[in-house]
């Protein structure tokens, strides 16, 4: 399933394949769309800050090094966007 090509799920948790890069603000899974499969790794990733084990700098798109609110909103402005 297209779910499955994008995301691996270890131990409970729902983790982004390294080998995708986002080629849009909010685009996780490098799809060229902001769409529910970011928002779902953005949940799994919410609250998480830099030297957790799940914590992935991806997320963080205020760079303030934790996965919070801020970066919500940005996600939230980006929701619904597909890539040039």
């Amino acid at each position: 399933s297209r779910f499955s090509e994008q995301y691996s799920v270890l131990t409970g948790f729902l983790h982004l394949r390294p080998e995708t890069a986002a080629i849009l603000k909010g685009d996780f899974n490098g799809d060229r769309a902001v769409d529910f499969l970011d928002f779902a790794a953005f949940a799994m990733g919410f609250g998480r800050s830099r030297g957790e084990a799940e914590f992935d700098q991806r997320l963080d798109l205020d760079r303030d090094d934790e996965v919070g609110f801020g970066d919500f909103l940005i996600f939230v402005i980006a929701f619904g966007t597909p890539a040039p």
